[in-house]
């Protein structure tokens, strides 16, 4: 069996950036046991003549450079609808697998349909609520009408919780008589070596975009109730702001609320850095508006930390309240902070370990794959 998986990736593949990624390069990393030959198609806008990485033995990512447009959504309805069909005919996959449900569903026209698998990972119509910007909601619009159109038109479907498939197969009801299934997102296995020792929560981290869907404004706000109860916190902040006016709102609340000396901001980090800083605090706090899985979850219960999250989209099917994870109303600042004082000089060790057992059994890459193969092995039959 050879696999083609479509889907965007650095060309340094340390420098992760978004979830989607994440997922890709894990994927990767469990295929790389396998002797099915993977190919990774990717474009990439700084690119002047295609590139090659050899990631493994059996697994190779091929860059491709944009045409004259540097414009994503006309590159793949275009120039890069063009790469993608010579490519397949030279490398002749039996599968291939879209990641993701936004504008690179454009790259999908005009493939037959029977042997193409997508995994949509994003609620679009959820995330659109949540833009800050009038430019960000018209990007958006036309994404949804890009999904809207292409989405539906695919014969296989990964859904990567119950709660996307319900979305999906109630969003869009032709999908219902196509072939789906349910498997979550991988995770890398290194975030399955780690001791867990004693485990506080005075050491709290959050990872991913500094953007208001994260409600990062909410994490900040209960820190300020934290605060006037105890002052021995702190927390990293790994990440970058999309949006100049929801940062500037960001640094007043922290200079308002003295918390200067409580927060870190890491900007991205690389993969490792990421893992490093996991490594050296106990709580991963997610207090976000929409989510479908987290691969920021995943990993963080993998390392046994302590994961207090809102109660949004997949998470309710990773967390289960008070046993491997804490849960909070999204938006509910209070009830965040009540958490967080709650938790205040526990040992919290047994939530620690049932985080890292569910995770094993859920994420890890290679049952992942497993579950991925034998889905591609009943479209080929």
């Amino acid at each position: 069996m050879k696999v083609l998986i479509v889907g965007n990736l650095p060309l340094d593949t340390t420098q992760i950036t978004g979830g989607v990624q994440s997922v890709i390069i894990n994927l990767l990393e469990g295929f790389i046991e396998n002797k099915i030959k993977v190919y990774v198609f990717s474009l990439n806008s700084e690119l002047i003549k295609r590139e090659r990485i050899e990631y493994s033995e059996n697994i190779v990512i091929d860059y491709f450079p944009f045409g004259k447009i540097k414009s994503t959504k006309i590159e793949n309805l275009f120039h890069g609808r063009k790469l993608l069909k010579k490519y397949i005919d030279e490398i002749k996959p039996d599968i291939i697998h879209f990641q993701g449900n936004g504008s690179n569903l454009l790259l999908a026209i005009g493939l037959r349909k029977d042997n193409l698998v997508v995994t949509p990972h994003a609620i679009l119509r959820e995330e659109y609520k949540h833009q800050a910007t009038f430019r960000a909601k018209i990007n958006h619009r036309l994404v949804i009408f890009i999904e809207k159109i292409l989405l539906p038109n695919f014969n296989n479907y990964i859904f990567i919780s119950n709660y996307a498939k319900e979305y999906f197969l109630s969003e869009y009801k032709k999908i219902r008589k196509k072939n789906y299934t349910i498997i979550f997102n991988p995770i890398s296995e290194k975030f399955f070596k780690t001791n867990i020792k004693k485990v506080y929560s005075d050491k709290f981290i959050y990872t991913g975009a500094l953007i208001k869907r994260k409600g990062l404004h909410i994490l900040i706000e209960a820190l300020k109730e934290v605060k006037l109860k105890f002052n021995d916190f702190h927390l990293d902040l790994v990440g970058d702001f999309l949006d100049q006016k929801y940062k500037q709102k960001i640094m007043d609340f922290v200079k308002k609320y003295n918390l200067i000396g409580n927060i870190t901001f890491h900007g991205w980090q690389s993969q490792e850095n990421v893992f490093n800083l996991l490594q050296n605090n106990d709580c991963f706090i997610l207090p976000s508006f929409q989510e479908t899985l987290p691969v920021s979850v995943a990993e963080a219960m993998a390392m046994g930390k302590i994961v207090i999250s809102s109660r949004v989209g997949g998470i309710s099917e990773m967390i289960d309240h008070e046993e491997n994870g804490f849960l909070f109303e999204s938006g509910n600042s209070s009830q965040l902070a009540d958490i967080i004082l709650g938790l205040k000089n526990k040992v919290l060790n047994k939530i620690a370990i049932n985080a890292a057992e569910k995770a094993r059994n859920n994420f890890e890459s290679r049952n992942v794959v497993n579950k991925t193969i034998k889905f591609y092995q009943k479209i080929i039959l």
